[in-house]
């Protein structure tokens, strides 16, 4: 879910295609209908070949995804209850809530928007389309992680510019 960004329903509709990620699922609600898609990996910058790797576990079905539930909408409790078996995520969420803050199955697909955005520097139109939402939702959810990479770029611009007159 992290390095595809996708929500936990769109794991029962995924198929590995050589270093893509085709996703048949279509999300509908108030704002419209989510398109199939194509979906590019985004890494973690520690981990750049992970993504291949999940891509090779899931076309030769060697890594069993966990029981997603019988109807869509119970995706995010069975992602949500395997996530909370494992020894790493407990430990995310501990250091979470002495934050001040708590993490959910969703905080993968937030890490992912976060890492096109800031790390990777992917621009809003190709991320939305990406993660499966009009611009207008990514940046309904999303804005922060573009307006801090690109003030961030354009006032480091400005002033490249202004010392090199």
């Amino acid at each position: 879910m992290s390095c595809f960004a996708l929500r936990p329903v769109e794991l029962k509709y995924c198929k590995a295609n050589g270093d893509l990620l085709d996703i048949d699922y279509i999300k509908i609600s108030s704002d419209g209908a989510t398109e199939e898609r194509q979906v590019e990996p985004l890494a973690p910058v520690a981990r750049p070949e992970l993504a291949k790797q999940l891509l090779l576990e899931l076309s030769s079905g060697l890594t069993e995804l966990p029981p997603l539930g019988q109807f869509d909408r119970w995706a995010a409790r069975s992602v949500s209850r395997a996530l909370d078996r494992n020894d790493v995520w407990n430990k995310l969420k501990a250091e979470a809530i002495e934050a001040g803050t708590k993490i959910s199955c969703y905080s993968l697909r937030h890490g992912a928007a976060y890492r096109g955005a800031v790390v990777y520097g992917i621009g809003v139109d190709d991320l939305a389309k990406n993660m499966g939402h009009s611009v207008s939702t990514h940046l309904k959810y999303y804005r922060d992680f573009h307006d801090k990479k690109g003030k961030a770029s354009r006032f480091e611009a400005a002033r490249n510019s202004v010392l090199k007159s």
